[in-house]
């Protein structure tokens, strides 16, 4: 049964995209926590696994995301809904800024119908879309993304951003817990959604419901410092924590 739940916690690990927190595994193997931290501490013994941030991640396995050709092929449906409801929020003549992310492209593709807007991003698949357009388009530069591969970061990219402002910052993140907390994978990613959100009037944060429970080593922010939440369910029924933000859904 040990052997049995030791597998097990490396199979959700890995399922969960490298991280998962004790009380998370305690919850899905319906066992205490003080018995996950003994398995966690046989496995890291044997090398398998490494604690950290309160939780606890799969040692010599790569905690990238998969490659951003699979993920903007995952979940189509849900972010197709996302982008459709995303863009209602736009209208002609608004400055937009949006990150790198995956979903963030399926918006993009909703924006391309526009007339005249200007967009800011530091996604390069953003920009080849909008290549095909005539909207008003600014890159921020910076550093290509070490990780991704797909995005700029860095402080060239923050800085540029900061030197802008944008009526409305649409981004994503890797997950959301019950308390309305939201998570990401990388922090210099972190810091140019950070910087977006900062300069900018209102604040959309777009999460379709895979992303329920999906912890990483980063905190983004939480719920409430957004004006709305856009899904592809109703995420206000999730978190359990009273927020102001709006909760758009279909």
């Amino acid at each position: 049964m040990k052997q049995s739940r030791s597998e097990k916690i490396i199979e959700l690990i890995r399922e969960n995209g490298f991280y998962m927190s004790v009380e998370k595994l305690s919850e899905l193997l319906s066992v205490s926590k003080s018995t996950i931290r003994r398995n966690l501490q046989q496995l890291e013994k044997n090398g398998k696994v490494k604690r950290k941030y309160g939780g606890v991640e799969v040692v010599n396995e790569s905690p990238n995301l998969p490659p951003f050709s699979l993920r903007k092929h995952k979940s189509i449906s849900e972010k197709t809904i996302i982008a459709r409801l995303g863009a209602s929020l736009v209208k002609n003549g608004d400055v937009i800024f949006l990150d790198g992310s995956s979903t963030a492209c399926f918006l993009t593709n909703a924006l391309s119908e526009f007339d005249n807007l200007t967009i800011i991003t530091n996604g390069l698949n953003n920009v080849q879309i909008l290549s095909e357009t005539t909207l008003t388009v600014y890159t921020t530069g910076g550093k290509l993304s070490p990780t991704t591969r797909v995005a700029y970061v860095g402080q060239k990219a923050v800085d540029f951003i900061n030197s802008m402002h944008a009526d409305i910052a649409f981004i994503s993140a890797l997950g959301i817990d019950e308390n309305g907390v939201l998570y990401d994978m990388y922090d210099d990613e972190i810091a140019v959604r950070t910087a977006m959100l900062n300069n900018s009037t209102k604040k959309v944060i777009m999460l379709d419901s895979l992303k329920r429970n999906k912890i990483a080593p980063f905190k983004l922010g939480e719920i409430n410092d957004f004006d709305y939440c856009v899904s592809d369910i109703n995420l206000e029924t999730f978190v359990k924590t009273k927020s102001n933000c709006t909760f758009l859904y279909d």
